[in-house]
């Protein structure tokens, strides 16, 4: 909404002294503010730029820029003729399409990066898959299995913990297997021992989480993150999880390429 940065603006609950006067200045200087840049506003409030950096990520923005343009375009809506509700509309769609832009952006990360292609690897190579999660992230989980089964791959997902410490002590000697756990937080107690299992078994563990610095990430020969700010980790674990399932279906996609003529022929065969 027009709001949303007014109302972080006035947030003090988290803030340090410094930050809460940064963001008093901000408040009183609104209409300056898209004027002026990192190092001014670091002068004007005797601090250094790496504090007013610390801030604005604090504040849920990638850097001073973001934070700027969306001063910027509270200042031009307010300046406008529209109406509340056209306001309220446009607002809408602009917090839409930025949502949109950070996941294609993160996206493009993640393929870029070679761990993406080297989990394809390990699918292809493999003799069956575990994938492992709880919750919400089940239906991720299970929407995977179905389609690794559709082109032939043995796959089975399970939210049990009974059922995947099972499976892991039935398979620990398989070189094989390969398990995907998938979880927002990548904390989950239950997870986090089957992860240890498997890692004690020297089995190859791929792991989609939230961010970088989780106990699941850690155990895991490959971990990719589904999200690389504090709001789009809330976001996550809050039940969004398009990241997720953009993520996996790539993968699927990816799998499916590499050896089209087999997979598309088990596809054809398993729709009948």
């Amino acid at each position: 909404m027009i709001n949303n940065i007014i109302i972080k603006l006035n947030k003090s609950e988290n803030l340090g002294e410094l930050e809460k006067s940064i963001s008093n200045f901000i408040l009183h200087n609104l209409q300056n503010i898209e004027n002026i840049d990192i190092r001014d506003l670091a002068k004007k409030n005797n601090c250094s730029m790496s504090s007013i950096s610390r801030y604005v990520k604090k504040m849920g923005y990638k850097n001073f820029s973001e934070f700027k343009y969306d001063i910027k375009r509270y200042n031009t809506l307010l300046q406008s003729n529209k109406t509340d509700k056209e306001i309220e509309i446009e607002e809408q769609s602009f917090e839409t399409l930025k949502y949109l832009e950070y996941i294609q952006d993160n996206i493009k990360y993640i393929i870029k990066s070679n761990d993406f292609f080297k989990i394809k690897e390990e699918i292809i190579k493999c003799s069956k898959i575990f994938i492992f999660a709880n919750g919400g992230t089940y239906s991720l989980a299970y929407d995977l299995m179905i389609k690794l089964q559709r082109i032939g791959i043995n796959a089975y997902a399970s939210n049990d913990s009974v059922v995947q410490e099972t499976l892991v002590s039935a398979n620990e000697k398989d070189r094989n297997v390969l398990y995907f756990i998938i979880s927002s937080t990548g904390e989950t107690s239950n997870l986090s021992l089957v992860a240890k299992k498997i890692n004690e078994s020297k089995s190859t563990l791929i792991s989609l989480t939230g961010n970088s610095n989780n106990k699941i990430a850690r155990l895991s020969k490959i971990n990719l993150v589904c999200a690389d700010t504090e709001d789009e980790l809330k976001n996550l674990i809050g039940n969004n999880r398009m990241m997720f399932l953009l993520i996996t279906n790539l993968l699927f996609e990816n799998v499916v390429k590499e050896k089209s003529e087999i997979y598309i022929k088990a596809i054809l065969e398993t729709s009948r």
